[in-house]
């Protein structure tokens, strides 16, 4: 036999909601939502080019998830729709490798506030460690306090390997990706 407690608002002594539900499946403590975490992962299906010595903003192709909408996938750019702190999470996978041991690559994360100018963070630098011909990645993650409902977010690449460079792509979203959600 089993036994079931069915409520929809659980409260405390004081009589303030602590865990309520609206028969949906939907669940909500101390007033926030645990099915919402605006999350999202963005990827690349196929290669771009990076020019050599210039910062090259990377275009995602196709979402593995985003069920709130916060990435606008036909700019590129991750617009959260609520203030506080996201962790976003980012990597790229370069083909032909890093020549030498001076050559590099590094990866941004560009904030930009409602008249384009903002902050940048660099996620990661790899220098020469990754053999001619060989394709090689960089991955990294920032904590971000999200304050103003007119910033985005946007990730770009600088490499100066020599030649243009591709940032590879795949069908699975494993080699070159953008991706977040929402701590508190």
């Amino acid at each position: 036999m089993t036994s079931k407690l069915k409520v929809n608002i659980l409260a405390d002594g004081g009589d303030n909601a602590i865990l309520t539900s609206d028969g949906s499946g939907s669940l909500t403590i101390n007033n926030a939502a645990l099915t919402n975490r605006f999350s999202f992962h963005a990827y690349r299906a196929s290669n771009q080019s990076i020019s050599s010595t210039t910062f090259t903003k990377v275009t995602f192709t196709n979402e593995l998830f985003d069920p709130d909408g916060v990435f606008d996938l036909s700019n590129s750019r991750f617009k959260p729709t609520v203030l506080g702190k996201y962790l976003i999470c980012a990597s790229a996978n370069i083909s032909g490798g890093l020549d030498g041991s001076a050559d590099s690559m590094d990866m941004y994360i560009y904030q930009y506030d409602n008249s384009a100018s903002g902050n940048v963070t660099r996620l990661q630098r790899s220098i020469g460690d990754v053999a001619s011909g060989i394709n090689g990645g960089i991955s990294g993650s920032v904590i971000v306090d999200y304050t103003d409902l007119n910033d985005y977010y946007e990730l770009a690449c600088w490499q100066n390997g020599g030649s243009g460079r591709n940032i590879v792509g795949d069908s699975d979203g494993k080699n070159t990706f953008f991706c977040g959600f929402k701590l508190i």
